[in-house]
């Protein structure tokens, strides 16, 4: 089979390199910066094009795609919310793709570094068919990740969005030096809320529970090998809320379709932060104390 990755950044290195070793694909990476680029599979020819770039840059590659051979299943790792369109990964994947070709949007605990030590990753791929999953899973066979079918596109794509934000929120706790219990605090909050959102967009609650949420989450919500979490804990550390981050990008994206965000009490703490409206010690202190007011 022949594997194009598009994007040559940490992941889609990492996910190239894990399917080189494999030794069962041939595997050519494609990337704006040359010295990224590898290979000499182009889009023609290309039975698998892996999509490792971040959500906002998703819409620019629908002229290149359009090239793809009759067939191919496009496999996307991006998470965020378009900020033009507001409009899911899913559903943009479902607008730049050559009309009837499948797709595939895996979201997971799925940290570069480690798949680069050959340490285990995992994800929850949502499909447009099993024989899209089967082609997704014979990609990444004898490779690090374990794999778990969804059709729930709004689901896991609204649960890699969400993972985003609340891996920072757990870097401001930490930073902030709240404690192991304040992070089960607002983990606990955190699926609460989540499952709340994916609701109310059509999407399974369940899927909360999956690679997709929790397992990400677990996985990115508390190591300093992630964006987000670091991002989060200068933020509660240093009170620094500068630079791009995705877990800052998937807000923005988030609270543009989600109408009212006083109905969800972590993600609307989060942003007071971001915005500069109140400190981040006032404000998780504030939170602290109101949950004290309420009967559990």
């Amino acid at each position: 089979m022949n594997v194009l990755c598009i994007g040559g950044g940490a992941l889609g290195s990492v996910l190239s390199s894990s399917i080189e070793r494999a030794g069962k694909h041939s595997v050519s990476i494609w990337d704006t910066d040359s010295l990224r680029c590898k290979g000499a599979v182009n889009i023609e020819q290309a039975d698998a094009v892996l999509l490792c770039v971040p959500s906002w840059s998703m819409r620019e590659l629908a002229v290149m795609l359009s090239g793809a051979s009759k067939g191919a299943v496009f496999i996307s790792f991006s998470k965020g919310i378009e900020k033009k369109t507001r409009k899911r990964v899913d559903q943009v994947l479902a607008d730049i793709v050559p009309n009837g070709s499948p797709f595939a949007l895996v979201s997971g605990p799925m940290l570069a570094d480690e798949l680069l030590a050959g340490l285990s990753g995992a994800a929850s791929v949502a499909t447009t068919s099993q024989d899209a999953f089967s082609v997704v899973t014979e990609v990444f066979d004898k490779t690090p990740l374990i794999l778990s079918y969804s059709n729930d596109f709004p689901g896991v794509s609204l649960c890699g969005v969400l993972k985003n934000v609340y891996a920072l929120m757990f870097g401001i706790s930490d930073g902030l030096g709240l404690g192991s219990n304040a992070r089960g605090i607002l983990f606990t909050e955190a699926l609460e809320e989540s499952a709340r959102i994916v609701d109310s967009f059509g999407g399974n609650r369940e899927t909360v529970l999956s690679y997709a949420f929790v397992g990400d989450l677990m996985a990115t919500g508390t190591s300093s090998l992630s964006r987000n979490y670091s991002y989060g804990f200068r933020v509660g550390a240093q009170g620094i809320c500068q630079g791009a981050c995705e877990g800052v990008a998937s807000h923005s994206g988030l609270d543009s379709i989600l109408g009212d965000s006083q109905d969800y009490r972590l993600f609307s703490l989060l942003g007071s932060v971001l915005s500069g409206a109140c400190p981040a010690r006032e404000a998780f202190n504030h939170h602290f104390q109101s949950l004290h007011l309420q009967t559990i």
